[in-house]
C-alpha cells in the first residue's frame, strides 16, 4: 500500500531537485512510514499524531486528508514529504522537518538539535539504504584525520578507505582500515 502511494509521487519534480531517484523516493517513503507507524494505520501518538504516516491534526487538515483513512493518509504523508522536499531541496532537512516541523528546520537553518529528530533521520536513511538504495546519496570524502581533530596529547591517525565510502557504508560491509 505505501509503495504504490509512494510510486504516485516519486515523480513529483522536488524528488528529482532533491537528488533522488524515483525508486529512492519510495524506498525512503517506505521506511519513513516504518519509522513513523510501524505500518499501523490505527497508531496514535502521545502528541496526537495519527495513522500509517502519523499526521499530526492540524497538518490532516492542512493537507485535507481524513488521517484515520489509512490510504488518505499515505498520500497525505506522502504529499507532505514532497512539500518538504520542494521547500528545503535535500532528503535529510525534509525528513528533519517532516518529524520537528518546517519552522524548527528554519529556526536552527539545518536539522535541529533534538535527539529524537537526529535520531529520526538517520534511521530512516539507514533503513532506506538496507533496502537498496540510499536517497540523495553522495560519496562521503575521504577522511583524513591529524592534527586538526586530535589534542596534543593524542597522536596523529592516518586513514586509507579501501573502497569508497558511501551513506549506506555501514549496512553493505564497507571496509576501513585504520593505521596508527
Amino acid at each position: 500500500m505505501a509503495e504504490g502511494v509512494a510510486e504516485v509521487y516519486a515523480a513529483d519534480p522536488a524528488v528529482a531537485g532533491a537528488g533522488l531517484e524515483e525508486a529512492d523516493f519510495v524506498r525512503l517513503f517506505v521506511a519513513l512510514i516504518d519509522q513513523e507507524s510501524r505500518f499501523d494505520p490505527a497508531a496514535v501518538s502521545p502528541k496526537g499524531a495519527r495513522g500509517l504516516g502519523q499526521l499530526m491534526p492540524e497538518t490532516a487538515a492542512l493537507l485535507g486528508v481524513d488521517a484515520g483513512e489509512p490510504m488518505a493518509n499515505l498520500h497525505g504523508a506522502a504529499r507532505y514529504l514532497t512539500a518538504q522536499l520542494a521547500e528545503f531541496g535535500r532528503v535529510d532537512l525534509a525528513l528533519a522537518a517532516y518529524n520537528a516541523g518546517p519552522q524548527r528546520v528554519e529556526q536552527f537553518h539545518g536539522i535541529p538539535p533534538f535527539r529524537e529528530t537526529r535520531d529520526y533521520v538517520a534511521k530512516i536513511t539507514a533503513a532506506a539504504a538496507l533496502t537498496g538504495g540510499v536517497p540523495a546519496a553522495a560519496d562521503i570524502p575521504r577522511p583524513t584525520v591529524g592534527r586538526a581533530f586530535a589534542s596534543p596529547s593524542t597522536p596523529e591517525l592516518e586513514t586509507d578507505v579501501v573502497e569508497p565510502v558511501s551513506l549506506a557504508a555501514p549496512a553493505q560491509g564497507t571496509v576501513l582500515e585504520w593505521k596508527r
